[in-house]
């Protein structure tokens, strides 16, 4: 009722999108994204948790970082993605959604999403979605958490509970 709600009040480029969000949840790029991004995010949740602790361990949380950087690249397999595929049609199939992969262009022109060609919808999403997803994943993880940490003597000082004691 809201989404009604928000359509029948907005105007311009709000009432474009607000327009056209039923229509991309009901695609089948929707269901891949959900479900590559679950399959993701349980590796990611554990070390996110730990971050978020006021007793935190600056080492520990970097080497738990590292550990789930490796089982991530680990995933990044065909047989790893197939099954993901599988599961998605599937979801697609109860929510009555066609496994089709986006129009695409040869001329180039498609500028609002990858485009990368594929004869298949599973090697379009493959292409587009989970390996440039698992990329980013990886490389915030590698920028947030590189293998060059703060000397040990200096990361109690940096602790949430020990913060107040920099001057």
């Amino acid at each position: 009722m809201r989404l009604l709600s928000t359509k029948e009040e907005s105007t311009g480029d709000t009432r474009t999108k607000v327009v056209g969000f039923p229509q991309y949840t009901e695609s089948f790029a929707f269901v891949n994204v959900a479900v590559i991004t679950q399959c993701i995010m349980c590796f990611v949740r554990p070390i996110s948790l730990e971050l978020q602790k006021c007793s935190c361990d600056l080492v520990q949380a970097q080497a738990e970082g590292n550990r789930t950087k490796i089982v991530i690249n680990k995933q990044i397999t065909e047989a790893a993605y197939s099954g993901l595929y599988k599961r998605a049609v599937v979801i697609a199939e109860i929510v009555n959604v066609t496994p089709e992969k986006p129009r695409s262009t040869s001329s180039g022109r498609q500028k609002h999403r990858a485009n990368a060609e594929a004869d298949t919808a599973a090697a379009y999403f493959r292409r587009n979605l989970f390996y440039p997803f698992v990329d980013h994943i990886t490389s915030k993880m590698e920028r947030h958490l590189p293998n060059e940490v703060i000397p040990t003597p200096q990361v109690p000082h940096f602790m949430p509970y020990n913060i107040h004691k920099l001057g």
